[in-house]
C-alpha cells in the first residue's frame, strides 16, 4: 500500500523560495517524484493568537517498503529545513497524520548554517544523510 509523505515549506521566510525548491528536487530523486502546490496556513498560537504563513506543500509517495528507508531521511530533512529557516517546528504528514518537526540542532562546525549560503541538493543530502547515520 503506497504511503503518503507531506512537507509544508514556509516559503516567505528569507531564502525559503530557494531553499523549497532544493527540497523538491530532493525529494523527486530520492522517491521519483514529488507535487508541489501554494497553500496559505493559519495556526492558533497557545495565547490564542492566529498567525498565518504562506506555505509551499510538498507531497510525495512510495511503497510501504520503500517509506521503511526513507522515514529517517525524511523527517531529519523537515528538522534541517527548520533550522536553516529558524522556525520553531516545521509541520508535516505522513499518511494524513500531523506531525511536527523540531530543527536540528547546529552540529559539529555550525552545519546547519553553512547550508544558509549553500541550500545545493548535494549539501543538504549530505548533511542530512551524515545526521540519520548519528542517530542510526
Amino acid at each position: 500500500m503506497p504511503r503518503n509523505f507531506v512537507l509544508y515549506f514556509p516559503i516567505d521566510c528569507s531564502g525559503g523560495n530557494d531553499l523549497c525548491a532544493t527540497v523538491e528536487g530532493i525529494m523527486c530523486e530520492r522517491l521519483g517524484g514529488v507535487t508541489s502546490y501554494p497553500a496559505r496556513g493559519t495556526f492558533k498560537m497557545k495565547g490564542g493568537q492566529r498567525v498565518s504563513d504562506n506555505l509551499q506543500v510538498l507531497e510525495c509517495f512510495c511503497e510501504a517498503d520503500q517509506w521503511t528507508e526513507q522515514e529517517p531521511f525524511f523527517l531529519t530533512l523537515a528538522g534541517a529545513v527548520g533550522a536553516i529557516l529558524g522556525q520553531a517546528l516545521i509541520a508535516c504528514a505522513i499518511d494524513g497524520r500531523m506531525q511536527m518537526v523540531a530543527p536540528l540542532e547546529p552540529g559539529e562546525n555550525g552545519r546547519t548554517e553553512v547550508l544558509i549560503s549553500d541550500c545545493s541538493e548535494h549539501a543538504l543530502t549530505t548533511l542530512v544523510l551524515d545526521r540519520v547515520e548519528q542517530k542510526g
